[in-house]
C-alpha cells in the first residue's frame, strides 16, 4: 500500500503533536517531581521543627518543676524560720517579764532597806 503524500504529512504532523505533548507531559513531570520534593523537604523540616518544639516544652516543663520544688523548699524553710522566730518572741517576752519581776523584787528590798535604815536611825 502506497501512502500519499498528504497523508504522510498527515502522520508527520500527528508524530510531531505526540512528540510535543510528551515534552510537555515531560516538563509537568518533571516539575510535579520538584514539588514533591519541595514537599518532601518541607515535611522534613516540619519533623524537625516538631521534635525541637517537643525537646523546648520537655525542657520547659522540667525547668517548672524544678522552680516548683525550690518554691516548695523555699517556703518550708520560711515556714520554719517564722516559727523559730515565734519562738524567740516568746522567750523575749518571757524573758521581760522575769525581768520585770526582778525589778519589782529589787524596789521591794530597796523600800525595805530604806525603812529599815529609818527604823536604825530614829533613837
Amino acid at each position: 500500500m502506497v501512502q500519499t503524500t498528504a497523508q504522510i504529512k498527515a502522520q508527520d504532523q500527528a508524530l510531531t503533536q505526540t512528540r510535543t505533548q510528551l515534552r510537555t507531559q515531560e516538563q509537568a513531570l518533571v516539575q510535579t517531581r520538584t514539588q514533591l520534593q519541595t514537599q518532601q523537604q518541607l515535611l522534613t523540616q516540619t519533623r524537625t521543627q516538631r521534635k525541637t518544639l517537643e525537646r523546648a516544652r520537655q525542657t520547659l516543663r522540667d525547668q517548672l518543676q524544678l522552680q516548683e520544688r525550690t518554691q516548695t523548699q523555699t517556703l518550708q524553710q520560711l515556714q520554719a524560720q517564722e516559727r523559730a522566730q515565734l519562738q524567740v518572741n516568746e522567750q523575749l517576752r518571757a524573758l521581760e517579764q522575769e525581768q520585770l519581776r526582778t525589778q519589782e523584787q529589787l524596789r521591794t528590798q530597796d523600800q525595805v532597806q530604806q525603812q529599815t535604815r529609818e527604823q536604825l536611825r530614829t533613837p
